[in-house]
């Protein structure tokens, strides 16, 4: 899988593994976006292989719209078809301290199958309104934004929908798909298609202390912060609970 290697004033796309062993992996550099690599230059991975706009990342055309939400407008990219309009449209919801560059990966793809992409942002996103607390709610509030976007997709000339999640905002879109109805948007909803979602956050959140070294008891009091500062249960959002209940083909990936 292609990944991002970014470092502060650079970013650079990486391509296959070249060699590897237990303590290095070397992959062929593909592409120098922004800044100059150089031997021991300190840089992380991530996902996100791109950056820029559908226009300067991928070259496809795009319009930046306004979709009206529950706390104010919020910035989104509409990408058209470039094969022949299905009348359906993906909404494409990014993942946690990221943004909707998530998206230009995949862009070509769904273009091409003649899909309209609605790329999001939401709550307490640079561009869009914050929450009253400015914290990011695991999924639990962000879903509201969503179905706005399904609204505003809905009175676009979708048919239907799509939503694509990654990481949180796979967990975003299994809360919208359990409220759908509350909603008022179960009918639009077609599918939904998951990329390394974050379907049980009491576990997610555990293994990443275990990964830490963090001592239980500093996990479970950190867990019960957690839930006090979202003013919901954990449980609540392990969406495995409420898999029995999805009325749409869930598509999942997971590596």
């Amino acid at each position: 899988i292609p990944l991002g290697l970014a470092w502060p004033g650079g970013h650079a796309r990486l391509g296959a593994i070249l060699d590897a062993d237990r303590s290095t992996v070397v992959r062929a550099v593909t592409a120098v976006d922004r800044g100059t690599l150089r031997p021991g230059l300190r840089g992380y991975c991530l996902g996100r292989l791109f950056e820029g706009d559908p226009t300067t990342a991928r070259g496809l055309p795009y319009t930046e719209i306004m979709v009206e939400g529950e706390l104010g407008d919020m910035p989104a990219w509409v990408v058209p078809p470039t094969g022949p309009a299905t009348g359906t449209w993906v909404i494409a919801v990014h993942g946690w301290r990221s943004d909707r560059t998530d998206v230009l990966r995949v862009l070509p793809a769904l273009a091409a199958a003649g899909y309209t992409t609605l790329a999001m942002t939401y709550r307490n996103d640079q561009g869009a309104p914050p929450s009253a607390d400015r914290c990011y709610h695991l999924g639990d509030t962000e879903w509201l934004d969503v179905a706005a976007a399904v609204d505003y997709a809905m009175a676009n000339g979708a048919t239907d929908v799509v939503l694509y999640g990654w990481s949180m905002g796979g967990a975003i879109v299994l809360n919208l798909l359990r409220r759908a109805e509350e909603a008022g948007v179960a009918s639009a909803i077609r599918a939904a298609v998951l990329d390394c979602p974050v379907v049980c956050w009491g576990e997610t959140l555990r293994n990443q202390a275990r990964a830490l070294n963090v001592p239980p008891p500093w996990t479970w009091t950190a867990l019960r912060l957690v839930q006090r500062r979202l003013g919901a249960q954990i449980a609540e959002l392990d969406q495995r609970r409420y898999t029995a209940d999805l009325k749409v083909p869930v598509l999942m990936f997971v590596d």
